[in-house]
C-alpha cells in the first residue's frame, strides 16, 4: 500500500536531485506555521482550518499493516521535538499494537535529511520533550530508520517526519510492524570487542554512552544510546549482567536478546540474567532509559 500526501505549505521550491541537506537562502529566522498557531484568515476575520498533515489535523495510517508512505514538506514549523525540528514537518498518527514499530526511510526517494520523531500522547502540538519522545533523530544515509517498542494499551503515536528551517524536499519511508519490523537494522553498530565467556569467567566494561537517540529499543523502554555487544558462550550455564553509573545522570540497563528484535529479549533491567542450556551466540545491551550522557561500568559473570 502506497500514500502520498502533498506540500506542507505554498512557496515550496524545486529541490535538488539526490540525497543532501538543502537550505533555502531567503527563508526568515522566525518561521511559524500559522494554521498551527491558529491565526485568521485575510476575509470574514475566521480561522485558518489547520493544513492536512499538521499537528492540529495529523494523517491517520492503517496500524499494523506494512505500508509506503510519501510526501513534500516545505515552509514553517508547528512543532519541534528535543532533537531538533524548527522547520515544516507531516504529522501521522497511529494506534497501539504489541511489538516493534520501524519507520525506514528510502534514501534514493529522499532528497533531504529529515528529522524523524515518534511522540506517545495526545497532542502532537505540544513540545515534544524527551519523556513522551520514542523516537528523535536525525535520518542520515548511513542509518535511514529508527524503531520503538510498543507495548500496547489505550497509547496513541505520532510519527512526525520533520525538517530543520529552510530544508524542503520529496521523502518517502517503509513503516514496518512486528518481529521482523528492525530487519537487523542494529547489526551494524555491534561493537567490535566481543564478550567471550566460559563457566567461571568473568567480563568488566567501562564506556560512556551519549545523548543521543539509540538503534535500539527494550521492554524496559530504553530509546537512547547504547553499546551493541556479541556474547559468546562455550558451555551451558547462567549468565549474570549488571550495571552501574560512574558519572553524568543516565539510568543504564541490560538487555540479553537474540537479535535486533524486542521479542528476542530474554532479560533486561540493571541486574538482567538468562540460563543456556549449551554453548550459544547472543547479544548483550548497554542500553539507557532516556538519552542523557555518562559513563557506566559492566559487569558480567558466567558460572
Amino acid at each position: 500500500m502506497n500514500l502520498r500526501v502533498g506540500l506542507a505549505s505554498i512557496g515550496f521550491a524545486t529541490c535538488l536531485l539526490g540525497c543532501g541537506l538543502r537550505t533555502d537562502p531567503d527563508y526568515s529566522p522566525v518561521c511559524v506555521d500559522n494554521t498551527v498557531a491558529g491565526e485568521t484568515g485575510e476575509t470574514g476575520g475566521e480561522p485558518l482550518a489547520p493544513r492536512i498533515g499538521s499537528c492540529q489535523d495529523p494523517i491517520d495510517l492503517p496500524t499494523g499493516q506494512n505500508i509506503v508512505v510519501r510526501g513534500s514538506l516545505g515552509g514553517c514549523s508547528g512543532t519541534e521535538g528535543w532533537c531538533g525540528g524548527s522547520g515544516a514537518e507531516d504529522v501521522y498518527r497511529i494506534g497501539s499494537v504489541v511489538g516493534d514499530v520501524f519507520v525506514d526511510f528510502r534514501p534514493e526517494e529522499t532528497n533531504f535529511n529529515p528529522v524523524l520523531r515518534v511522540v506517545r500522547g495526545e497532542d502532537p502540538c505540544l513540545e515534544g520533550v524527551i519523556e513522551e519522545s520514542e523516537v528523535c533523530a536525525d535520518i542520515v544515509n548511513s542509518v535511514p530508520g529508527r524503531g520503538f517498542y510498543d507495548q500496547g494499551g489505550d497509547d496513541t503515536y505520532y510519527i512526525i517526519v520533520d525538517t530543520e528551517l529552510g530544508e524542503s524536499g520529496d521523502y518517502a519511508f517503509d513503516l514496518r510492524f512486528g518481529d521482523n519490523a528492525f530487519e537487523g537494522d542494529c547489526l551494524d553498530a555491534v561493537e567490535d570487542q566481543a564478550i567471550e565467556l566460559m563457566a567461571g569467567g568473568n567480563f568488566v566494561w567501562e564506556a560512556t554512552l551519549d545523548a543521543k537517540q539509540g538503534r535500539l529499543d527494550s521492554s524496559c523502554s530504553a530509546p537512547g544510546d547504547e553499546d551493541i555487544f556479541t556474547l559468546v558462550l562455550t558451555g551451558g550455564g547462567t549468565v549474570t549482567a549488571s550495571v552501574e553509573v560512574l558519572e553524568g545522570d543516565i539510568q543504564p540497563i541490560v538487555s540479553l536478546r537474540d537479535d535486533c528484535a524486542t521479542a528476542s529479549e530474554l532479560s533486561c533491567g540493571g541486574l538482567a540474567s538468562a540460563n543456556f542450556g549449551g554453548s550459544a551466540t547472543t547479544y548483550l545491551v548497554v542500553d539507557q532509559i532516556g538519552a542523557n550522557k555518562g559513563r557506566y561500568r559492566l559487569t558480567v559473570d558466567f558460572f
